[in-house]
């Protein structure tokens, strides 16, 4: 599978102590792989109507204070359009039609989590940016449609923007269904990465060795990719800290990982690495629901 759209849904949120949008570190990271892949990006700005979100409230506010909340939120959504079109035609605009970079705007009216979910469906890599900000939770929506009613690969933006993405690709490797759904997704970025390596964490107290690194690197060799594999002892119980550690320590530029998902409940598994990237990413991560 090749990718040729990146589709990057907005916040349209700024940071209230420094004028700069929180979106911008994901539209930044989805220019620099689209130029890469020669794929084009779709920046997409979803606005809930006020009246539909209110409807679910109605039942609760008096008939005299309906209006002016419906009000105020047609005020935050108009705020929110123009901020996600500054932050499109600051970061993305000057770069469209240099080297055949395409990119295009789209504004779409409705909920966000069914709007961001279905057009992530026709898309071949979805990127958010951190949630990691306060003043991000309110569109937490956003990530959270891209993980569970999408199914497609979401790559998760640090807080600051990154100097380079898919330079230096690590591979979270245990073994696991998620982690082979992972390592398939990637494999465009994978081919044009300049280095790979593959990142497995042994248990302190685990005798046995549960991921064949060799068997990943020789998969990885068929599909042209050259790499190289690197194991870490855990020292702690939740070791998810420690193998960001390591690819920190690697100066990977981005993390491949298996999102681990309850069923059940649609939510992250506590302690796993999935949390931890989405708690307080520290590099690039691409994760594969």
């Amino acid at each position: 599978m090749e990718i040729l759209k990146i589709l990057v849904p907005l916040s349209g949120q700024y940071a209230p102590e420094d004028p700069v949008s929180l979106d911008a570190p994901a539209l930044q990271s989805a220019v620099m792989l689209a130029k890469k892949l020669n794929a084009e990006v779709e920046v997409l700005c979803v606005i809930n109507p006020a009246r539909q979100e209110a409807d679910s409230w109605i039942d609760w506010i008096p008939d005299y204070g309906l209006d002016m909340v419906i009000e105020g939120l047609d005020r935050q959504g108009a705020v929110r359009r123009r901020n996600a079109r500054k932050t499109f035609e600051t970061h993305v605009a000057p770069a469209i039609g240099i080297d055949g970079f395409q990119a295009a705007f789209v504004e779409s009216e409705g909920d966000i989590r069914e709007t961001v979910g279905a057009a992530g469906r026709f898309s071949d890599l979805i990127v958010v940016a951190s949630s990691q900000s306060q003043w991000e939770r309110p569109f937490r929506p956003i990530l959270e449609a891209a993980l569970h009613e999408s199914a497609r690969p979401i790559l998760v933006s640090p807080e600051v923007a990154p100097a380079s993405v898919g330079h230096h690709v690590v591979i979270a490797w245990n073994n696991s269904p998620e982690a082979a759904r992972a390592l398939a997704a990637a494999m465009p970025i994978l081919r044009i990465a300049s280095k790979v390596s593959v990142l497995s964490c042994k248990e302190k107290d685990d005798e046995e060795d549960s991921a064949d690194l060799n068997a990943v690197i020789a998969y990885l060799g068929m599909h042209g990719v050259k790499a190289k594999g690197t194991q870490i002892i855990a020292q702690k119980q939740r070791p998810a800290s420690e193998i960001i550690d390591a690819a920190l320590s690697l100066e990977a530029d981005l993390l491949v990982l298996g999102s681990v998902i309850h069923t059940r409940k649609h939510s992250l598994v506590y302690g796993s690495l999935t949390e931890e990237v989405l708690k307080a990413p520290r590099l690039s991560a691409l994760l594969v629901p």
